[in-house]
């Protein structure tokens, strides 16, 4: 899925407004953010100038579910000698769950980011939905991305089964088809199958309460996970940590500024 660019562990001065009736927002910035530095060729360089990255989001419980919406956008000039175009990016999400039902959906807008050549405009919009539970889950989603010479689409489907509280199994399988202009459209399905790993130690912000109310005395390092298995627990942000999301899919940590191919 396509996701918004964005600074990583640049340096970069942040501030977070307290969360007043489900509403927070942040806003940071970044002097100087850089990849594939010692690249002889420097059009091959990631380097950004006085980057500036804005996001909120609001969550609101309806009767028996609770609704988010959150949106972001980033701002970044290109250093001359890269050749290639600024950051101007935003994106918005929509999200909707009760029990172990989520439903969500985004849009992307990346524009020209990080492009050598203008009008590009790659956009996408996608949506899924996922059972999740303790113990299990499924999911499936389906996204459409294009560009001023690319049209992309992809179906997707995945699961994880944890084997116990330190070991859980996930699997993923996409269906794509790729078309570019003055090509012929590439066909093509992937599947992924991982094992992940916990382990676990002292929560340094434990949750105020866990299973039958208890306050749960250690959490699992992946992540920023909390709580573990105990579906009724948060993280300190406020954020369900549970299974593989709000729309129960795989997410990346952050983008990838690596120099696109073009």
């Amino acid at each position: 899925l396509l996701v918004a660019p964005d600074t990583g562990d640049a340096f970069k001065i942040v501030y977070l407004s307290p969360p007043v009736a489900g509403f927070r927002a942040g806003v940071s910035w970044a002097p100087r953010f850089q990849r594939n530095q010692r690249d002889p060729d420097p059009r091959d360089r990631t380097i950004l100038r006085d980057a500036i990255e804005i996001g909120a989001n609001f969550q609101q419980p309806v009767g028996d579910w609770v609704l988010g919406v959150s949106t972001g956008y980033v701002t970044a000039r290109a250093a001359p000698e890269t050749g290639r175009q600024g950051l101007n990016a935003w994106n918005i999400g929509l999200d909707a769950r009760t029990g172990p039902l989520r439903i969500g959906g985004s849009f992307v807008d990346r524009g020209d980011s990080n492009r050598r050549a203008p009008g590009f405009n790659q956009r996408e919009i996608n949506a899924g939905i996922a059972w999740v539970t303790p113990k299990w889950g499924v999911s499936g989603s389906v996204s459409r991305a294009t560009a001023s010479s690319e049209r992309n689409r992809v179906i997707a489907a995945g699961g994880y089964y944890a084997i116990n509280r330190n070991i859980q199994l996930r699997a993923d399988l996409a269906r794509f088809v790729q078309r570019e202009t003055g090509r012929t459209p590439r066909r093509g399905i992937v599947g992924l199958v991982e094992l992940a790993l916990f382990f676990w130690a002292r929560c340094p912000e434990r949750p105020q309460f866990g299973r039958n109310g208890h306050r749960p005395p250690v959490a699992p390092l992946h992540y920023g996970l909390c709580c573990g298995r105990r579906p009724h627990c948060r993280s300190s942000d406020g954020v369900d940590r549970i299974g593989r999301g709000p729309r129960g899919v795989s997410r990346r940590p952050d983008a990838d500024l690596r120099p696109p191919p073009g």
